[in-house]
């Protein structure tokens, strides 16, 4: 851990308020930081082609935005949350600033693709997609970076997870809503390819009337500097100091104390998006292994970068919805598939799935360098598994509803009653994920036939 002494607490900034008030700007750092925490984007990824280098109260479009925390960072980008300092309106609306690494500003499709379904908006399901309100370019010492402007006010899944409010939501009325913006883009053409928890955002009309320095009161950002000796002239392609990821804004409140209109889900980053048939560029970056379709790891393996977007479907999609929606359903107390162990991550699929057909067996290897003869061993050891696939997903079953328990013990009697509903409700959950997970894409449900579920329908 970084000592305590190494973090510099800043006070949000206010209209006076200087970063030289706070940091010496005369000191000289070099970008050396060991075991940074696990919110901090990694030191690597500032250089020629990454990330621009953003630090607190930096103005950005003609000094329109003022950047005041950092929301977090994914695998080609980093989110900031500031403010518009030209609005009228008062309190300021939280915003969310993406700025896109130089080299995948290059390929990615964000931009356009949003631009194409705000002309469907008004469509059924499109009131899910997290619409952009500006977007413009900055030229920095790392390349030129797309950066787009969002709605600040949501809180993500991750977050209502780890401060236990989840539970307080209709968790129902959430699955329908992703379908229904997942339906969206499908029907408009669109393959999402990144449907993991940290994109399904929740909207929370409260924090947007409340406005943004309600927000972050009490709690400042938190930064390290990027070095813990002075040292070298400090390179412009990294920042002076770093700033630890703030992404759950409601921390602050309790959701349900929060006024202000229904839940309504928001489905946000399209970096990895594309629209099959259409687009001459495949963006860069992929779902995380384990969520990704099986046709999509074996692409992987055995095609060459070019050839992706011939694997990648709206089934694809609806795959990894099923991996994410046991996470959600669980609230990432559980994973269906996490390659950790002895099992390969084909093998974990197929004690639910059912027997790896012969395309796939590659995925019996995490390396994938197994020999034929190792191969069918491995397929002889998954195929044995078949009469255990009805006891595996009752493991699952058990699994969900004891990640379900509250953060507030119930008496026995309370949570023999709670069991029994949350059995109920996962018994009635499970039979939609078992049409997503098909080892053949085209047997998978679709997200406007998933609307039409039992689960969905019946109450």
């Amino acid at each position: 851990m970084v000592s305590p002494d190494l973090r510099l607490r800043y006070q949000l900034m206010t209209e006076t308020d200087t970063l030289s008030d706070a940091v010496d700007p005369a000191r000289e750092y070099i970008w050396e930081l060991p075991n940074p925490p696990r919110e901090l984007e990694p030191l690597t990824r500032y250089h020629a082609g990454g990330l621009h280098p953003v630090h607190l109260a930096d103005m950005y479009n003609g000094a329109r935005y003022r950047i005041v925390n950092k929301l977090g960072f994914g695998s080609s980008s980093h989110v900031w949350l500031g403010e518009d300092t030209t609005a009228k309106q008062r309190p300021t609306r939280p915003l969310a600033l993406k700025f896109i690494e130089a080299k995948a500003s290059e390929r990615t499709l964000e931009i356009e693709i949003h631009k194409y379904l705000s002309a469907a908006a008004g469509e059924a399901g499109s009131k899910h997609i997290l619409p952009f309100l500006d977007t413009f370019r900055v030229e920095g010492p790392n390349g030129v970076h797309n950066v787009i402007v969002s709605d600040g006010a949501l809180a993500f899944i991750p977050a209502l997870c780890k401060y236990k409010i989840l539970e307080d939501l209709d968790e129902t009325e959430i699955v329908r809503q992703i379908f229904e913006g997942v339906a969206f883009l499908h029907e408009n053409g669109v393959v999402h390819r990144d449907l993991h928890c940290g994109n399904i955002g929740i909207e929370i009309p409260f924090f947007r009337t409340a406005g943004i320095r309600k927000l972050t009161y009490g709690d400042p950002p938190i930064i390290f500097p990027s070095t813990l000796c002075e040292a070298v002239e400090h390179p412009p392609s990294v920042p002076k100091y770093i700033v630890q990821s703030s992404p759950a804004l409601v921390d602050r409140y309790q959701y349900k104390d929060a006024p202000g209109g229904p839940l309504v889900v928001k489905l946000v980053d399209f970096g990895c998006a594309f629209r099959p048939g259409t687009d001459s560029v495949f963006p860069t970056g992929s779902p995380r292994r384990t969520l990704a379709a099986p046709e999509c790891l074996v692409s992987e393996i055995h095609l060459p970068p070019s050839v992706p977007e011939k694997v990648w479907t709206f089934k694809s999609d609806i795959w990894t919805l099923g991996c994410t929606l046991v996470e959600l359903y669980s609230r990432l107390g559980h994973s269906l598939f996490d390659g950790a162990g002895s099992s390969s991550l084909g093998a974990e699929m197929a004690k639910l799935v059912g027997p790896i057909p012969d395309m796939y067996h590659c995925l019996l290897d995490d390396n994938a360098t197994l020999h034929h003869s190792d191969t069918h061993n491995a397929q002889s050891d998954a195929d044995t598994e078949e009469d255990d696939i009805p006891a595996n997903w009752k493991t699952l079953e058990t699994s969900l509803v004891a990640a379900r328990t509250p953060r507030h013990p119930p008496s026995a009697e309370d949570e023999l009653k709670r069991v029994d509903r949350d059995t109920k409700d996962v018994q009635r959950f499970l039979p939609l994920i078992k049409q997503m997970l098909r080892w053949n894409a085209e047997d998978r449900i679709q997200a406007s036939e998933a609307l039409e579920s039992s689960f969905l329908v019946e109450k």
